[in-house]
C-alpha cells in the first residue's frame, strides 16, 4: 500500500476528521462536556427449545444447552489501559463465545486530563459515525487479522457492565435448569 492510497482510506479519513474534531473540542468546549445519555433495556424470556438465544446490539449467539462445558465471568486488565469485564461460553466445538464490557483505566475525576480526552475522543467519534454513516466505532469489537479473526472466537461487546452480569445470570440459570431461554439487550439513546 503506498502513501497516497492510505491518505485516501475511509480509516485514514476518519482517524483524521476524528483528531480535528477532538483538538477543536478541546480548544473550544467547556470544561466539562455532557454525552447523550445512554440505556439499555434487558429481557430475558423462556422459549420452548433447548437453547440459550442471546439478541444483542452487535449480532446474536445461541448454543445449545447440552453442548454448554463451561462458563465464566471474570475481569482483567487490557496492555494497562482498560479493565475488561469478560463472560466467556465454551461449548463442543472449537469455538469460544467471549461477551464484555470495558472501561478505561482512569480515574473518574473531572479533573482527570487523561479522562476528559478519552470522553471528547469518544463523543467526537460517536458524532462522527453518525455524520458518515460508519456507526459507533467505540462500541464496536476490533480485531486484529489474521490473529483473532483465526482465534476460534466469538465477541461481542456490550456498552453497559450491569447487561453483561444479566447476561450471566440468564446463561447460568438456563444452563442449570435445562430451560431454553431468549436473552435480549435493547440499547436506546435518551
Amino acid at each position: 500500500m503506498n502513501s497516497s492510497s492510505l491518505r485516501r482510506s475511509p480509516l485514514a479519513i476518519l482517524l483524521a476528521a476524528t483528531l480535528g474534531l477532538v483538538m477543536l473540542s478541546i480548544h473550544e468546549a467547556p470544561a466539562q462536556a455532557t454525552a447523550p445519555k445512554r440505556s439499555s433495556s434487558t429481557t430475558d424470556e423462556a422459549i420452548p427449545t433447548k437453547f440459550w438465544h442471546a439478541v444483542l446490539p452487535g449480532g446474536q449467539y445461541m448454543v445449545a444447552l447440552g453442548r454448554i462445558s463451561n462458563i465464566g465471568i471474570h475481569e482483567y486488565v487490557a496492555n494497562a489501559t482498560a479493565r475488561v469485564y469478560e463472560v466467556t461460553i465454551a461449548a463442543d466445538g472449537a469455538a469460544l463465545a467471549r461477551f464484555y464490557y470495558m472501561e478505561p483505566m482512569t480515574d473518574k475525576s473531572p479533573l482527570n486530563v487523561g479522562q476528559i480526552v478519552a470522553d471528547r475522543i469518544k463523543g467526537s467519534s460517536d458524532e462522527l459515525g453518525k455524520r458518515t454513516g460508519l456507526g459507533d466505532a467505540w462500541q464496536k469489537v476490533v480485531k486484529d487479522y489474521p490473529n483473532t479473526t483465526h482465534a476460534h472466537t466469538i465477541e461481542f461487546r456490550l456498552d453497559y457492565k450491569d447487561d453483561l452480569e444479566k447476561l450471566f445470570s440468564s446463561v447460568q440459570r438456563a444452563w442449570e435448569t435445562g430451560r431454553g431461554t431468549r436473552f435480549k439487550i435493547v440499547n436506546s439513546e435518551g
